[in-house]
């Protein structure tokens, strides 16, 4: 017996939606959208319903509501649809609602909203409501490409400007759980597909070989420059350590030099452009004292200033002990 009195859920708060009641309501009353090939239509879901997580939840349906969670989500909207009269319009909670279907549940605890309050377009707020209702469980968290294509469609409606800092506010506000790793690759695979400003503009791994070739005759990822007589390296912020050992190593191979082409990650409130590019000069100007000092300790001591003391011991096989010293 499902108990609205029982819910401690935390009800979704979502600019311009508001929430209005909690009803029990009867599946065969909510329509839900499709599009024109008969699949559950959903902005915040760039490919269809995902039946592994449909056939997850429609057991643990079976064993009743978890009212420490959000409820499916609809409007009040009358409408003729093939024949059938609706009350409700899903718009949250499309995977439950097949769940309920493939259980055979005939009624469930859904919240009612009103959209577009507050001056709000329908759109956005549907969107925003979406997705923060895809940021809680037992909802399957929006994946980068689902976030990516409803910003996406919000900037082609003119609903959130096309500029990287739009795009970056409007996630911050509405995917707060969102890994931060996910965040950027977000903002950046939404500000390469529209083509949105940059106050600050980084480079991608994938983006950054066409913009030197296009821009550029320098050289990057190791290729020998003849016009130079250099090889060429491109350094990413926190990557100095890597490429200058990579440098050492072809001076080591072929007596020839090397350049490098330095960008920063993308600047913060704490740490901007200038910064990041005086902290980068400052680590190539630290190791580079540490070969001077390290070729004096040689030079005075006969040997470097390291050594490997040993080898810990992996192959269990073979009972090796906890610490080689001779291989």
């Amino acid at each position: 017996m499902l108990d609205i009195t029982k819910l401690t859920r935390v009800k979704i708060v979502s600019p311009g939606s508001k929430f209005k009641e909690t009803k029990v309501i009867s599946i065969d009353k909510i329509y839900v959208p499709k599009d024109s090939t008969g699949q559950t239509l959903n902005r915040a879901r760039k490919k269809y319903l995902n039946q592994d997580h449909i056939n997850k939840l429609s057991v643990s349906l079976q064993n009743g509501i978890d009212y420490s969670k959000p409820c499916p989500i609809v409007i009040k909207n009358l409408q003729w649809r093939n024949g059938e009269n609706f009350e409700y319009e899903l718009i949250c909670g499309a995977h439950r609602y097949s769940a309920m279907t493939a259980a055979n549940i005939k009624e469930w605890i859904f919240d009612v909203y009103e959209i577009g309050v507050n001056d709000v377009a329908k759109d956005l707020a549907v969107s925003s409501l979406q997705i923060r209702e895809n940021d809680h469980q037992p909802e399957l968290a929006s994946t980068a490409d689902d976030l990516s294509n409803i910003v996406s469609y919000l900037i082609s409606k003119k609903l959130i400007k096309n500029t990287e800092i739009d795009i970056t506010d409007y996630l911050e506000a509405n995917a707060k759980n969102l890994h931060h790793t996910t965040f950027k690759k977000v903002v950046l695979a939404t500000v390469r597909k529209n083509g949105a400003y940059q106050d600050i503009r980084t480079f991608p791994a994938a983006d950054l070989p066409g913009h030197i070739q296009k821009n550029s005759d320098y050289e990057i990822g190791g290729v020998y420059d003849d016009k130079r007589k250099k090889f060429g390296w491109s350094v990413l912020e926190g990557y100095e350590f890597e490429y200058f050992t990579n440098a050492l190593r072809r001076f080591d191979e072929t007596d020839k030099g090397s350049y490098f082409l330095m960008h920063t990650k993308a600047p913060t409130e704490k740490r901007n452009l200038k910064t990041r590019r005086i902290s980068m000069t400052k680590s190539l100007e630290q190791l580079q004292r540490g070969i001077e000092k390290a070729y004096e300790y040689k030079q005075k001591h006969g040997e470097w200033p390291w050594s490997v003391e040993a080898f810990l011991g992996q192959d269990i096989k073979n009972k090796e002990n906890n610490f080689l010293k001779k291989i």
